[in-house]
C-alpha cells in the first residue's frame, strides 16, 4: 500500500506539472496576441510602462516554458506568481478598477496552491485583494487619476477579452485534468482493492484449510485471529475469540502458566522462531499435549506473532507411557542387584 501511495503522489505531482505547463503555452499565445494588440496603441496613448512590463512578463514566462523540465514545480509556481502580480499591479495602478489585468489575481491561489503550502497561499491572495484595495483608496483620493475612458479603441476591449479568455482556459485546464487523473486514480484503486480482495479471499481460504490450528498474535500475546482447525480443536466459536486469552488455552499447571507462556513470546520476539511441547486446554477443561511453533512476523505493516499449534496428545501420552515403564524397569532392576568385591551383579 505504501508503494501505491508513493505511486499515487508522483502521478499527482506529474498532473500538476502538466497544468503548469499547459498554461504557460496558452498565457503566451494569448498574451502574445493581446500585447501586439496593446502595442498597436500606441499612436493613440503613447508611450505606456505597461509596454515594458508586458513585454517583460511574456519574456519570462517564454524563458520558463522553454527550461520548464529543468524547473521544479515549486520554482515554475513562484515565477508565474511574480509575473502575474507584476502585470496586474502595473495595469492596476494606471486604470484602477477599470483595469483588465485585476482579473488575473484569480489565477494566484491556483497556481500558488500546486506547489506551496495552504498558509503562504492564503497569504499571496490576502497580499493581492489588499493591494488592489490600496490602489483604489489612491485612486478615489486623487493620488492616481484613471485616464478617460471615451479614447479608447476596440483593441482596449479585445485586450480585456483575451485575458478573461486566458483566465477561463487554464481554470477548465486544472479542472479537466485533475477530473481525469482522479478518475484514473479511482479506477487504479478499484484494481488495486479487487486485487488485494482476492489475495485475502486465498489467503483465507489457506488459513482455514489448514489441519494444524493457527494463531496470529500481537505482541503482547492477544489474540488477534485464528483459522477454523483452532476452532475445532479447542471447542471454541469464533464469537467467543475476543474475549479469550493464552490463560484460558492452557493448563495453568506448573510449567504451563499464562507467564511461561508470556516469557516463550519474548523468546520468539528477540531470539527468533521457537518450537516447545505444550500442555494446553479446551473449553470443556480437557487437557491435551500440542506441539506449538512461534514465528514473528509483518502482517499488513504490523509485527505480529505466528503460532501454529499441533495437537501430540496421543504421540506424547505414549512417550510418558514408555518414560514410565522404562523407569518402573530400572527401578527393580536396582532392588534385584547384588554387590559382590565392588562389583554389581544382578
Amino acid at each position: 500500500m505504501k508503494v501505491r501511495k508513493n505511486k499515487s503522489l508522483e502521478e499527482i505531482e506529474i498532473l500538476k506539472n502538466k497544468i503548469i505547463d499547459l498554461s504557460l503555452f496558452f498565457s503566451i499565445g494569448i498574451g502574445f496576441i493581446a500585447y501586439l494588440l496593446s502595442i498597436s496603441r500606441y499612436k493613440e496613448t503613447g508611450f505606456e510602462i505597461s509596454f515594458i512590463t508586458d513585454f517583460l512578463a511574456l519574456f519570462f514566462l517564454l524563458l520558463i516554458t522553454l527550461f520548464r523540465n529543468r524547473l521544479s514545480l515549486k520554482s515554475k509556481s513562484y515565477f508565474i506568481i511574480s509575473i502575474i502580480f507584476l502585470v496586474y499591479l502595473v495595469d492596476t495602478l494606471k486604470l484602477g478598477v477599470y483595469s483588465a489585468n485585476k482579473v488575473l489575481i484569480v489565477l494566484l491561489p491556483f497556481f500558488s496552491i500546486l506547489a506551496i503550502s495552504k498558509k503562504k497561499t492564503f497569504a499571496i491572495f490576502v497580499l493581492a485583494v489588499i493591494s488592489f484595495i490600496a490602489i483604489g483608496y489612491l485612486h478615489l483620493n486623487g493620488y492616481l487619476t484613471i485616464p478617460s475612458q471615451a479614447n479608447l479603441s476596440i483593441s482596449a476591449w479585445i485586450i480585456n477579452i483575451l485575458l478573461i479568455i486566458i483566465v477561463t482556459i487554464i481554470i477548465l485546464i486544472i479542472q479537466d485534468k485533475f477530473n481525469s487523473t482522479y478518475i484514473k486514480l479511482i479506477s487504479n484503486l478499484e484494481e488495486t482493492n479487487e486485487l488485494i480482495s482476492i489475495k485475502e479471499r486465498n489467503y483465507r481460504e489457506i488459513f482455514n484449510s489448514a489441519s494444524d490450528a493457527i494463531f496470529i498474535h500481537d505482541l503482547d500475546g492477544k489474540i488477534i485471529d485464528v483459522n477454523n482447525s483452532m476452532l475445532k480443536i479447542y471447542g471454541y466459536s469464533r464469537e467467543e475469540i475476543d474475549s479469550i486469552d493464552i490463560s484460558k488455552l492452557s493448563s495453568e499447571r506448573k510449567n504451563y502458566t499464562f507467564l511461561q507462556a508470556q516469557n516463550y513470546f519474548q523468546k520468539a520476539i528477540e531470539s527468533g522462531p521457537l518450537v516447545f511441547d505444550w500442555q494446553a486446554k479446551k473449553k470443556d477443561g480437557e487437557i491435551f499435549w500440542v506441539e506449538i511453533s512461534l514465528k514473528k512476523l509483518n502482517i499488513a505493516g504490523k509485527d505480529r506473532i505466528l503460532g501454529i499449534v499441533r495437537d501430540i496428545n496421543e504421540r506424547k501420552e505414549n512417550t510418558l507411557q514408555l518414560d514410565c515403564l522404562l523407569y518402573t524397569s530400572d527401578a527393580a532392576d536396582e532392588e534385584d542387584s547384588v554387590d559382590l568385591g565392588g562389583r554389581r551383579i544382578i
